[in-house]
């Protein structure tokens, strides 16, 4: 059988030429009105009929196939990523081969025939991509997607005196004045898929629903007033769901209130569900790290010199959490994460800084020293309700999340708005909450439990001068296991500076005030909080 050449036939190897250039994008008009091919025939030479002999793709018109198929390039930080628009105004990341898919998706709706005689079947075209995928989807190629439109990708962010939350259904505008719910069509800017909440949103009374009652029992403490940490906690809560960082940051301690004898950690207090309640209203999906809006790291493997350690975290991510510190950690060093943002370093990638709000939560205590320190982070104890013998489980009888309904869902919504308010109400000011046992597992955590027995013992006068030797060496005749190389008068020193800062009643050690020297004998001086000067003293 013979065919003879329709037209003349084409090298295989040739460049594939642009045919009818075209970088307008018509109204209304949609990838299906794009024909980004020329057909090539052939005719057989005795019944006439004709043969598709090459298939020409218009690279131009195919870009802008991808183009209305809701395909973009944004830049971040000068590193150019895939994303798709979906539903007009929501985003979401993609890559090289989510296009392709969508790309052969896009080709299954077409008709089987593309041409009136029935020769170019939709099969051939599919065969012509995937003959050298690389000519048509290469990456150089597709970040020239924006060539189609001026429009600039501008996304809806929280501003200083306002927060936004995004649903199914539409968004939520907080502010000091209130809460207003619209349709997505009264918003301007764009957002990312992973902002938006896999349920509708409505108006509801919250009182009684789970994460209020997990909240009261995590606050409740017989020495201090709940009613006080219920609104600190609330307000630390509206902090962190509110996105804005462009002010002054800090970093939430959670720890555990109960005191422990010796090296026994307590955990299982609900820090790890306090943070998953913040996630669920951050992130469609918390419990997955590719949701990115809400990251937990493990405290245990942390290491702040490892440059891959934030290799989770991506430009849409709104919290950190680390947890579990190991302990003695050096929280010093994170104080450039907290107040500047962190550093991203991927492999084989450009790093990119983030600016976001970082959870660090311990089973034992943090040493957090200086003003600058104190400034950045925010300590929180939690109540000894929970732990393993009562968790969050037990007493509810669910599992927060998985088994809530719809109504719960709500409730639970409208609860964290709640926090958001109170948060604007307080002029975006953080409370100091009032401490459980802090100061005394600080104490006890940095020094000795004989060390404290020995200064309790010691009935301490305030206003009388102690020589430090004489003090020190009570103490090693009292305790001789600490009579050694190893401890030191100075270690003993500091253990009793600290006791003055974390012992109530006690003002902390100052040594311009409270030392004073006579030849070879150090002395210093206790005094009474709230006290500056005292004229006497007992020699």
């Amino acid at each position: 059988m013979s065919i003879k050449p329709n037209t003349p036939s084409i090298d295989e190897n040739e460049d594939i030429e642009l045919l009818e250039p075209e970088t307008e994008i018509v109204e209304n008009e949609t990838a299906h009105d794009v024909v980004f091919w020329h057909t090539k025939y052939r005719e057989h030479q005795e019944s006439g009929k004709r043969y598709v002999e090459n298939i020409k793709i218009n690279k131009l018109k195919l870009l802008k196939v991808f183009y209305l198929l809701g395909y973009r390039r944004i830049d971040i930080d000068d590193m150019p990523i895939f994303v798709k628009i979906e539903n007009n105004r929501v985003i979401k990341r993609s890559n090289i081969n989510q296009v392709i898919d969508a790309f052969f998706e896009f080709l299954n709706e077409k008709e089987f025939w593309l041409d009136d005689d029935n020769t170019l079947s939709i099969d051939k075209l599919k065969e012509k991509f995937l003959d050298s995928p690389g000519s048509y989807f290469k990456e150089d190629k597709l970040f020239r997607l924006n060539m189609f439109s001026s429009e600039k990708i501008e996304f809806n962010r929280d501003t200083l005196t306002e927060k936004f939350l995004y649903y199914k259904n539409g968004f939520v505008r907080i502010d000091k004045k209130g809460v207003i719910f619209n349709d997505y069509a009264k918003l301007d800017k764009f957002i990312w898929e992973s902002e938006v909440l896999p349920r509708n949103f409505s108006f509801i009374d919250y009182k009684g629903c789970y994460v209020s009652q997990f909240i009261d029992r995590v606050c409740k403490s017989d020495a201090t007033d709940i009613n006080e940490r219920i609104k600190a906690i609330k307000i630390i809560m509206g902090y962190y769901l509110h996105s804005f960082t462009d002010c002054e940051l800090v970093a939430l301690t959670l720890t555990d209130s109960k005191i422990s004898e010796g090296n026994e950690a307590n955990g299982r207090t609900g820090k790890s569900l306090f943070c998953k309640i913040l996630g669920y209203m951050l992130s469609r999906d918390p419990e997955n790290a590719a949701g990115r809006t809400f990251i937990d790291i493990s405290g245990k493997d942390f290491d702040p010199k490892e440059k891959h350690k934030y290799q989770e975290v991506s430009h849409e991510t709104k919290i950190v959490v680390i947890n579990d510190l190991r302990r003695n950690f050096d929280v010093d060093c994170l104080y450039n994460d907290v107040t500047e943002g962190i550093k991203v370093e991927r492999k084989n990638m450009s790093p990119y800084r983030v600016k976001l709000k970082l959870i660090l939560t311990t089973n034992k205590t943090i040493r957090i020293e200086g003003d600058s320190s104190k400034a950045r982070f925010l300590e929180f104890e939690f109540s000894d309700y929970f732990s393993k013998s009562r968790t969050p489980k037990m007493e509810f009888k669910h599992w927060f999340f998985r088994d809530w309904d719809a109504e719960e869902w709500a409730r639970f919504d409208n609860y964290m708005i709640s926090c958001l308010s109170e948060y604007f109400v307080n002029d975006c000011k953080l409370m100091e909450p009032e401490h459980i046992n802090l100061n005394a597992r600080k104490l006890r955590e940095s020094s000795s439990e004989f060390f404290l027995d020995f200064m309790e013992d010691l009935k301490i006068e305030f206003g009388r001068w102690y020589n430090k030797k004489e003090m020190f060496n009570a103490f090693i005749k009292r305790y001789p296991d600490f009579d050694n190389p190893k401890f030191k008068q100075a270690t003993f020193t500091n253990w009793v500076k600290l006791y003055t800062k974390h012992t109530s009643g006690f003002a902390e050690f100052n040594k311009e005030r409270d030392e004073k020297r006579s030849d070879d004998i150090i002395e210093m001086m206790f005094r009474r909080s709230g006290e500056n000067s005292i004229e006497n003293e007992i020699m």
